[in-house]
């Protein structure tokens, strides 16, 4: 295991697995070693995160990254492996994989769960999917990776959110960056509460998350410690419940990009055009503040049709698709 206090040694690792799980991508979005470094030194109170380095002499030849969910999902390992495409065929690969099976076998953990990366237009067979077939996964779910260009064309927007105005009528918006507003943690709680019971999950072996005000607010912690800024807005019901939201992240490290996070309008509150409410709202929120940014990641199942028309009509565009490859111990 990589020491996460080893400034030298964890660059190294970074530098292996960047180039591996970026490799052959058009849009990548693998996060920064600043932002992970936080992961690996802090972890959270829902996940502990480990790296792992396969190592020829003194030289770093790929890495891994494992995830260790504490609050739920408690029998699950997820995991990531890379390796630069000079290094591939060695072995490495299959080194690294077993390293995995030793970590979940010692925490007692009886499911794998990874993604593999597959082009949108189709080119023949991935390697990536012959590894995962032949050690025992199998494809549960597939999500589409998309990306808006930065700026909008204003008139876009505006003709989104007015015609959304004319179904939402007594929905009200609220919107901030940073920690949650007090008046609004027990509603926003429960949305991300319900946001893993609502998305299409495929054929996933996936538990209920369980969210708390705790969890809320370390979450927002250590998104502040990795210089990440999130804009949130959420729409109010006319009772004044939380009917749903959606997230935007702005990663410090990375000065052109900004992340679609979870969007959810609670199953009671459809029909009144509020996913594409929140999401203009907050993407013109996010713009006037960062200006400078040029490109949005989103990722949805493909199967979530509601949600994909909402990006289509934003003008995202597909660049690739991920698989969800999950097998039981």
């Amino acid at each position: 295991m990589v020491d996460p206090f080893d400034d030298v040694g964890l660059a190294a690792w970074y530098r292996a697995f960047q180039e591996g799980i970026d490799a052959g991508r058009h849009c990548p979005a693998t996060w920064k070693l600043p932002e992970l470094t936080v992961w690996l030194r802090q972890g959270s109170r829902a996940y502990r995160w480990q790296a792992y380095a396969a190592v020829d002499g003194k030289r770093v030849v790929g890495g891994a990254l494992v995830t260790l969910p504490l609050l739920d999902n408690l029998k699950l390992v997820m995991f990531d492996l890379a390796v630069p495409p000079v290094e591939r065929r060695h072995g490495v690969g299959s080194a690294l994989y077993q390293r995995v099976l030793e970590v979940a076998r010692g925490e007692g953990r009886r499911s794998l769960l990874t993604e593999v990366v597959e082009p949108y237009q189709e080119k023949g067979p991935d390697a990536g999917i012959g590894f995962a077939e032949h050690r025992g996964f199998t494809c549960r779910s597939r999500e589409l990776h998309r990306v808006l260009d930065l700026p909008v064309e204003p008139a876009t927007l505006d003709r989104l959110a007015r015609q959304a105005a004319e179904h939402h009528g007594d929905y009200r918006f609220r919107a901030w960056s940073g920690p949650c507003p007090d008046d609004l943690l027990i509603g926003y709680v429960t949305l991300c509460g319900r946001m893993m019971h609502e998305v299409p999950l495929g054929d996933l072996d996936y538990e209920p998350e369980h969210w708390d005000a705790a969890r809320v607010r370390d979450g927002e912690r250590w998104q502040q410690a990795q210089g990440r800024a999130r804009w949130i807005t959420v729409a109010v019901s006319p009772d004044g419940t939380l009917a749903g939201y959606t997230v935007l992240t702005v990663p410090g490290h990375d000065p052109e990009v900004v992340y679609q996070d979870n969007t959810l309008v609670l199953p009671e509150h459809r029909g009144h055009r509020l996913g594409v409410a929140l999401k203009v709202a907050n993407l013109r929120a996010v713009v006037a503040a960062h200006p400078q940014r040029r490109l949005v990641h989103t990722w949805n199942a493909e199967d979530n049709d509601p949600m994909v028309a909402v990006n289509d009509a934003m003008g995202f565009r597909p660049v690739e698709r991920i698989g969800e490859w999950q097998r039981d111990l």
